[in-house]
């Protein structure tokens, strides 16, 4: 069912979704234009209830309008936007709750909202003048409550001063979206109150069960994780922040601008909270350039405006307040790899927070990020701020350059073996595909193919590396030059794309070695060990040989009847593994996955 709203005004647009029956699905359409969502007070909040499941869509721009580079849209090219004429503190454009169902289709979301400019009414009165009420800031864009597998992309939310998206009981993907203020303080205390920014978004009320294991929340889409990918932000006290059990993936954003009170926050166990954060992974980012036009900093020239100002905080004296961080690490755990911190007084900084010690920031582990400063007189970054937490216990620390130990998946992603902490074992990680299941509309084909497709977007994906008969081949380029090996095409015409790989050489080693009882010392065959599409199984004297390219692995081992192990190895040339004992799940109580590091002899074949 596609229903189209007369306008982009509150009601129009409620009158459209009150068109689809319950149980009804399909696409509510938002024409063109400048809307003012509300002629005149009171707020009006659109409400989408649990008995339909639709996608609300703006007028989607052209392909030229998107950056190349970051996917998101440039500014400038969104065609449907929805207006805040009036002070409204504390309301919604949109409120949808869901059913708590995942989608039926992995690719589907069960809500999406889309291609959509919401534009608050600081826009009109940058210093909120003749408003005199406290904390009277706090407009607001979407709540989404108990929605499983939702959507928002290619949203622009400017000067919406809260939450521009406030998360209840929900999983889903936020991607390709602009947040962006221009005027506001992000300090409580502020001498302006009605002048305050909040957070851009906020999953902050799952109350989902506290999961001791580590390894089954990171790198996974659980129903209390939400993935905030790919997006832009700009002058917020804190771009995203959370609370309650959540578990959130920020990556691939571009944070510019902003206030350094701790861009990515994860807050503790605190008084009128259930939970602590469960965990946070942050990776990919870009963080630029601190500002000195969020009051709280004092500024050496009173000529300059600070809510416009975009100088970087190097050229203002900043307090002694710490608070020039890119991560508030309050509670949980997770990984913060990959990132580039430019103009930022430290990294992330991990605390103690609450009474629960389970839930304090640990399980945490931080590896090659780069920190740079282009400022002059800009004091050199911290790259982590630990506070309480202890080294080797709480949290690993890698710096620039340095990596756990990985292997290169078929697929291009990295496994890493994190490192034990306490007394606990090494943890497995693998990062959540990117792009999201939930952002691609997948329809699978094997090369050569011809079709026809209808006219209109399309996202091509093709793998980062591909292996066929035991050859490895890596993307190089598209047809075109291009050097990503995901496109953006529009297609109002035939269209012959090309990709080009590489065939990699491959330099074999073979691992040898003999699996024993560890009660009996005998010599156990159909043991099978294998990383990733490599395998081998022993035979009856516990012997075993595995060929494999060159490289760092982590082999898996597995037998019915006994625990599973994992082995570490750094294979550059043939190896012969010292006996490797396997213990009986009958003999023995059954453990956890158990890292073993296995002592190497090196032979050359």
């Amino acid at each position: 069912m596609e229903v189209t709203a007369k306008s982009g005004s509150w009601k129009d647009i409620q009158d459209a979704v009150d068109q689809f029956p319950p149980g009804g699905t399909g696409i509510l359409h938002i024409p063109e234009g400048v809307w003012n969502f509300a002629d005149e007070p009171p707020w009006h909040t659109v409400v989408i209830p649990s008995t339909i499941k639709i996608h609300i869509l703006g007028v989607m721009m052209s392909p030229s309008d998107i950056d190349a580079t970051t996917g998101i849209p440039k500014e400038g090219t969104w065609k449907t936007m929805l207006v805040m004429p009036f002070h409204a503190p504390y309301q919604f454009f949109f409120s949808v709750t869901g059913d708590g169902q995942h989608s039926q289709s992995p690719s589907t979301p069960n809500i999406r909202i889309a291609y959509i400019k919401f534009v608050g009414y600081r826009e009109f009165n940058h210093r909120q003048e003749g408003i005199t009420e406290p904390n009277s800031w706090g407009y607001a864009g979407i709540q989404l409550n108990n929605i499983k597998d939702f959507r928002i992309d290619h949203c622009y939310f400017r000067h919406v001063t809260d939450w521009c998206i406030s998360i209840y009981h929900a999983c889903g993907v936020i991607d390709h979206n602009r947040f962006i203020n221009r005027y506001g303080s992000w300090t409580w205390n502020s001498s302006m109150p009605p002048c305050g920014v909040g957070y851009g978004i906020g999953p902050m009320n799952n109350d989902a069960p506290w999961n001791p294991d580590i390894s089954q929340v990171i790198g996974n889409y659980n129903d209390y994780t939400i993935f905030i990918d790919h997006n832009y932000f700009s002058r917020w006290r804190h771009d995203t922040v959370s609370q309650r059990g959540t578990h959130y993936v920020f990556r691939f954003n571009i944070i510019e601008h902003d206030s350094g009170s701790g861009n990515v926050d994860a807050h503790g166990y605190e008084t009128g909270a259930t939970l602590s954060t469960r965990a946070m992974e942050i990776y990919g980012n870009k963080f630029l350039d601190l500002v000195a036009n969020m009051e709280g900093y004092q500024e050496t020239d009173p000529s300059v405006d600070p809510w416009t100002n975009d100088t970087v905080l190097a050229n203002y004296a900043m307090p002694n307040t710490g608070i020039c961080n890119t991560v508030n690490w309050r509670g949980g755990g997770g990984v913060y790899f990959n990132n580039y911190v430019r103009n930022y007084g430290m990294g992330p900084v991990l605390i103690r927070n609450g009474i629960i010690a389970e839930q304090w920031a640990k399980d945490i582990w931080i590896w090659n990020n780069k920190n740079e400063v282009t400022e002059l007189g800009f004091p050199q970054t911290i790259p982590i701020n630990p506070n309480s937490a202890v080294a080797g216990l709480d949290y690993a620390y890698l710096g620039e350059g340095q990596e756990p130990p990985y292997i290169v998946n078929p697929d291009g992603r990295k496994t890493y073996m994190l490192p034990a902490l306490g007394e606990d074992n090494s943890v497995i990680y693998t990062p959540y595909p990117d792009p999201h299941p939930l952002t691609v509309s997948l329809t699978e084909k094997f090369t050569p193919f011809s079709e026809a497709f209808e006219e209109g977007t399309y996202q091509i994906i093709i793998p980062a590396t591909v292996i066929d008969e035991e050859k490895t081949y890596k993307f190089i380029q598209w047809e075109d030059g291009s050097t990503n090996p995901i496109r953006i095409i529009n297609l109002v015409t035939d269209m012959n794309l090309q990709v080009i790989y590489e065939l990699l050489a491959v330099q074999l080693v073979t691992i040898s070695g003999t699996f024993i009882d560890a009660e009996t010392s005998v010599p156990v065959e159909g043991v099978r060990i294998t990383s990733g599409i490599y395998e081998a199984i022993s035979d009856a004297s516990g012997a075993f040989i595995l060929q494999i390219p060159s490289g760092a692995y982590i082999l898996i081992i597995t037998k019915e009847g006994y625990d599973p192990l994992q082995i570490t190895i750094n294979a550059t040339e043939n190896l012969t593994l010292e006996p490797i004992e396997i213990i009986s799940v009958a003999g023995d109580s059954p453990l956890p996955w158990i890292l073993v590091l296995v002592a190497i002899a090196a032979i050359l074949g």
